[in-house]
């Protein structure tokens, strides 16, 4: 068995003494932006945007464990957690999507560069809190059921109670993190560009704006399929929420890895 993936709080801690100190002058990242800083310089874009897609990546991967885990519940495979194997495929030390993340981020921390360690250290408790905010997003979608999920899934998080509802719920799940993803992707494009010099907002709105409007009309198929069926998830506030959800949970993550001040 791999040794268990240090904490990162543990880690950041031990490397907290061996960082330059100081005061430095840095370029926030504009509206519609809610955090970060524009990189300095090429070394910080490129590690920044590394941490952004790694983490990102993670998100995408916790989905799934959540959908397949839900899947097993429904056919009887609860397992011994009784969650499917959501958690352990999320969390587990060797094996989890999210412990192989943070173990990446972890082993290539040393050759970051000391502004992108420091902002690191210091937003690390909001780093490590956003898969339990993905969590939280199911119970949007897992609506309809008689039976509650466990609490790995979020507080009302249901059990559907037929094929049907459980097919048209995992859609619903994917459509909304597809959206996430394509707000992430938009980040990116557009930080690269105001580390280049570009004005305005590196054109994140218009880009954010495309891939909502992306996924509201891959929504609406879905609408059309089901004949909206389970109710709840065309109530006509979950699609919006959820959406926008997703992608205030990629400016949050935004702010927290974008942040370093030279």
């Amino acid at each position: 068995m791999m040794p268990r993936t240090p904490s990162v709080r543990n880690v950041f801690a031990l490397v907290a003494l061996l960082l330059p100190t100081g005061v430095a002058v840095a370029t926030p990242l504009p509206a519609p932006f809610t955090g970060g800083n524009v990189p300095a310089n090429a070394a910080v874009l490129k590690t920044e945007q590394f941490i952004m897609k790694t983490i990102a990546k993670a998100f995408g991967a916790g989905q799934s464990c959540f959908t397949r885990g839900a899947t097993n519940v429904f056919k009887g495979r609860a397992g011994t957690a009784g969650d499917g194997g959501a958690q352990a495929c999320v969390s587990d030390p060797d094996k989890g999507v999210a412990s192989k993340a943070q173990g990446l981020v972890i082993g290539l921390y040393p050759t970051f560069p000391a502004s992108v360690q420091n902002c690191l250290l210091a937003n690390v408790g909001v780093l490590t809190g956003l898969q339990s905010r993905t969590s939280g997003l199911l119970p949007r979608a897992f609506c309809a059921g008689t039976t509650d999920l466990p609490a790995a899934y979020g507080t009302g998080a249901k059990l559907p109670d037929d094929k049907t509802t459980l097919q048209a719920e995992v859609k619903a799940i994917s459509i909304f993190g597809k959206a996430g993803a394509a707000v992430q992707k938009c980040i990116d494009k557009a930080v690269q560009a105001l580390a280049k010099g570009e004005g305005g907002d590196g054109g994140v709105t218009a880009c954010t704006d495309a891939a909502r409007a992306k996924g509201e009309a891959e929504f609406e198929k879905l609408r059309t399929k089901t004949g909206g069926s389970p109710a709840c998830i065309f109530d006509g506030s979950t699609k919006d929420e959820a959406i926008a959800a997703f992608r205030d949970l990629m400016f949050t993550l935004t702010g927290a890895v974008y942040c370093a001040a030279d």
